[in-house]
């Protein structure tokens, strides 16, 4: 490393395949100097750190003292933390000593003083371990995963970013706002992420990868990461090549910027597709409640015909026993003995109104024909006009019921002479009085048609109010 990078400053983090014996780092609070067990990792590291110029004596002693762990400034508003993350690290033996404390060897101690210090003194800063925190069950303990996510979260606006490795694949993890919680408690929603890591594929082929190195870009003012470019040696293309002076040899695979692009692609062509999804189920909706509002006035207009038709059948059950009494009297007169030219009188005056009926069903016939084709104003008109036509047939009725009743007396009376002469002369008054009535009801059939504007208005009102109905 020092031959390739020169002076450039490096910034180390102990992982757990670096101590001796591996994975195992105990703590400073444990009894009987057994603290001190394994104190001779960070006593080296510390020396060839210093050694190599990446530390200086003052933050050697911050090595020795914290399990490896340091903390420096490398460019001004800029503070880099390192620290062991092996106090978290389930390979580790002597984490699972008192897992009540989340913090047994000081360790996040350490990282939280110095975010507190960055934050003072205005500084970005960045943290930098190796084995990933998180719930995932893999390598890291509940309790000092809690109470790191809620470091995470205090100093949020501090971090500018973050780096593990351990996984050895190309990753990232998001952090979301965390006060005192668990993996089924912190919250998933894009509005509560605070903090987002980087982790980085590893050098070693361990296992069945393909070794890696990162350049980041970043911001000179913020420190925060705006891209990254991925290098990589693809091993199956290099078992019969020679290794070069540097190495072997990297190829450039996509930039974190592409990704971000391709997924961004991804991401917008699945809204669309949801959006049109969306759409698509809405008119689904409208046409269903169009369908529903069609079904129910189709309803509604077919129990109007339905009431109607029933309406015109009581109207035709009415004429139809109206003929069958004046069947009646023609047969009752037809056997009379005594008729004379009251009999020649009465029988066409009946077979007038037989006739006159008999119109009236064709008159009915053609209303049913112009009421399956007129439209809704012409057909409330004809309805209202039927109507008063019915009441003059119920009148007319009345009227025949009375002729029936006072033939009856006639035939059955023993003096018909003066009576008879009297009574064809107020059957013919009350034929007059008949074609009068016939008479009335054309000109109230010409009223109907010609009716001025009040009455006008009164039907559109009331059409208006049927209309509101439907």
């Amino acid at each position: 490393m020092k031959r390739h990078v020169g002076n450039t400053t490096v910034i180390t983090a102990i992982g757990n395949h670096d101590t001796s014996p591996t994975e195992m780092a105990a703590p400073a609070s444990l009894p009987d100097g057994r603290a001190n067990q394994f104190s001779w990792n960070w006593d080296y590291v510390s020396k060839l750190w210093h050694s190599e110029g990446w530390i200086n004596s003052t933050t050697a002693k911050d090595v020795r003292t914290h399990y490896g762990g340091y903390s420096i400034n490398p460019r001004k508003g800029l503070r880099v933390i390192s620290f062991n993350t092996d106090f978290w690290y389930t390979g580790n033996a002597f984490a699972f000593i008192n897992t009540t404390d989340p913090d047994v060897s000081g360790v996040l101690r350490f990282v939280t003083d110095e975010l507190q210090a960055a934050e003072d003194a205005n500084e970005r800063a960045w943290i930098v371990g190796h084995v990933v925190p998180g719930w995932d069950g893999y390598s890291s303990m509940d309790n000092p995963t809690n109470l790191f996510y809620q470091i995470v979260t205090r100093y949020s606006h501090t971090i500018a970013a973050m780096f593990f490795g351990h996984t050895h694949e190309d990753e990232f993890a998001v952090y979301y706002h965390n006060t005192n919680g668990n993996s089924s408690s912190v919250s998933r929603k894009t509005e509560d992420a605070v903090a987002i890591s980087f982790i980085s594929p590893s050098i070693t082929p361990l296992t069945n990868m393909n070794p890696g190195i990162r350049v980041l870009e970043v911001d000179s003012e913020t420190y925060e990461l705006h891209d990254y470019h991925q290098y990589y040696t693809p091993l199956q293309d290099v078992k019969d090549k020679k290794e070069t002076k540097t190495g072997l040899v990297c190829v450039k695979a996509d930039e974190l910027s592409e990704e971000l692009e391709s997924s961004e692609l991804e991401v917008r062509e699945l809204s669309d597709e949801l959006e049109s999804s969306e759409e698509d189920e809405r008119e689904r909706d409208e046409l269903e409640l169009e369908s529903e509002l069609l079904e129910s006035s189709d309803e509604d207009e077919r129990r109007e015909e339905l009431e109607l038709e029933s309406e015109l059948l009581e109207s035709s059950d009415e004429v139809g026993e109206v003929l069958e009494d004046l069947e009646r009297e023609l047969l009752l007169l037809d056997s009379s003995d005594e008729v004379g030219e009251l009999e020649l009188d009465e029988r066409e005056r009946l077979e007038l109104e037989s006739e006159l009926l008999e119109s009236s069903d064709e008159d009915e016939r053609e209303r049913d024909e112009l009421l399956e084709s007129s439209d809704e104003d012409e057909r409330r008109e004809e309805l209202e006009l039927e109507s008063e036509l019915l009441e003059s047939s119920d009148e007319v009725g009345e009227l025949l019921e009375d002729l029936e009743r006072e033939l009856l007396l006639l035939d059955s009376s023993d003096e018909v002479g003066e009576l008879e002469l009297d009574e064809r002369e107020r059957l013919e008054l009350e034929s007059e009085l008949l074609e009068s009535s016939d008479e009335d009801e054309r000109e109230r059939d010409e009223l109907l048609e010609s009716s001025d504007e009040d009455e006008r208005r009164e039907e559109l009102e009331l059409e208006s109010e049927l209309l509101d109905c439907s």
